[in-house]
């Protein structure tokens, strides 16, 4: 597995809100850094993924309905970039937590990456939650922030595999 490109944008959204200016985006300006930290996370996403699903999602046919699939052909055609690939599905996943009440933001994690001879892109909604840690030191519990990975909002898709069932656009 070969990460490509990564990237992490907040969604923010109060409870029982709705309508236009509920949700606020915070766009993050370049891309993450490919190291540890973020291998070790997509390493717990993929593998919580993978128990759960059987990693076949579609893609709906109707491109004036289902943007999405035609601003990533236009990625994968070269003629829109991965950043602005990842503003198109903040901007639409914020259209729709808009008329979602009970929808309250997140963080939405988009990766490239590669699994020979397939490319895929994986989309997904993190939320942080509290805990603790240890000081070493002084073996005090310290409050700490961290990503809860229990939800996700989209499984990857393979590029490789949608691209084929395409027409060219």
């Amino acid at each position: 597995m070969l990460i490509r490109q990564a990237t992490i944008h907040r969604l923010q959204k109060a409870a029982h809100t709705h309508g236009t200016g509920s949700v606020t985006t915070h766009l993050r300006e370049t891309n993450l850094p490919l190291d540890d930290t973020l291998v070790g996370v997509f390493r717990e996403l993929l593998a919580l993924y993978n128990r759960s699903s059987d990693s076949s999602g579609t893609f709906g046919e109707n491109p004036t309905v289902h943007v999405f699939p035609v601003q990533l052909q236009k990625h994968l055609n070269g003629r829109l970039g991965f950043r602005e690939l990842t503003i198109v599905a903040v901007d639409l996943i914020a259209h729709h937590m808009a008329s979602a009440r009970l929808a309250n933001g997140g963080y939405a994690l988009f990766v490239r990456y590669a699994e020979p001879p397939n490319e895929f892109f994986l989309i997904a909604m993190l939320k942080l939650k509290s805990g603790a840690g240890i000081d070493e030191e002084s073996l005090q519990l310290l409050p700490t922030l961290s990503i809860d990975l229990d939800l996700l909002v989209l499984p990857p898709g393979s590029w490789t595999r949608w691209n084929v069932r395409q027409p060219s656009r």
